[in-house]
């Protein structure tokens, strides 16, 4: 619920700030290494709630790709899913200039405090830095796009109105890792900004199990926005069934453009 949400974001802000001890926070730096999930949300919005530039990565990049992003951002901390043992031998052990302070997920604990802290709500500047989203670097050195807090949340209230018809009744299935902007804006930020329903997918090569495909009508989404590997994948394995229900008003897909054919299927299945 977003009660429990506001709950574990404030108690993740506290853990933040202890990290950082008395450092301004408007100038300090975090990387998320994390998928789409709980972590991967709590982390983000933690960051939004402090005021704090934030970056998610791709979970799956490789330990070169990862150091590259860690020494072009510069970050104070990096959280990561991976535990000690796997992220010791891909990264710790590499040398970095300005080496982050890493902390993994599993191993976070609730500091005991001496003094309560007040993490409130703040006003934070339109222009502000929000987050940082890196390109995918397959064509050269990827590159940073920075995104200011009011320009993302303006034409993210908008698409989602305008081109996904999004409402406070909405549940929206995304499947995006959070190291993508559609992780950020049709998984997370939409979604919640309307008080609709998000349903977070992991591993999206799931929606190709057929169970699984179930559970989406079970979960009564209305919204599926899915990236078109995806949608090819499922036409071929799925080629004969149908998925249909009185709930889904919303298809979309993400990525390359989707082949006529491909997309005739999606509608109609």
């Amino acid at each position: 619920t977003y009660d429990e949400i506001d709950k574990k974001v404030t108690l993740f802000a506290e853990k933040i700030i202890f990290q950082l001890k008395n450092r301004d926070l408007s100038s300090c730096r975090i990387m998320i290494h994390a998928s789409a999930s709980i972590e991967s949300t709590i982390s983000m919005l933690s960051c939004v709630k402090l005021g704090i530039h934030f970056s998610v990565i791709f979970e799956d990049l490789a330990s070169e790709a990862i150091l590259k992003r860690i020494t072009l951002f510069k970050p104070d901390i990096f959280f990561s899913r991976f535990t000690r043992k796997i992220f010791d031998k891909k990264i710790l052990k590499k040398k970095l200039k300005n080496k982050p302070k890493f902390l993994f997920f599993n191993e976070l604990r609730y500091p005991n405090y001496k003094k309560n802290i007040n993490i409130e709500n703040r006003s934070i500047n339109g222009n502000k830095e929000m987050f940082t989203l890196f390109t995918s670097g397959s064509t050269g050195e990827p590159k940073g796009i920075t995104h200011a807090s009011a320009g993302y949340f303006i034409y993210t209230k908008y698409t989602c109105k305008n081109q996904f018809g999004m409402s406070r009744k909405t549940i929206m299935l995304t499947a995006s890792d959070a190291g993508w902007l559609n992780g950020h804006t049709y998984a997370l930020f939409g979604p919640l900004s309307f008080g609709a329903t998000a349903v977070l997918i992991e591993k999206p090569m799931m929606l190709i199990d057929d169970t699984f495909l179930k559970k989406i009508l079970k979960l009564k989404i209305t919204i599926l926005y899915l990236p078109v590997t995806l949608i090819r994948l499922m036409k071929i394995i799925f080629k004969k069934s149908k998925f249909q229900t009185k709930y889904l008003n919303t298809l979309g897909s993400m990525g390359e453009h989707i082949a006529p054919s491909v997309a005739e299927w999606f509608a109609k299945s």
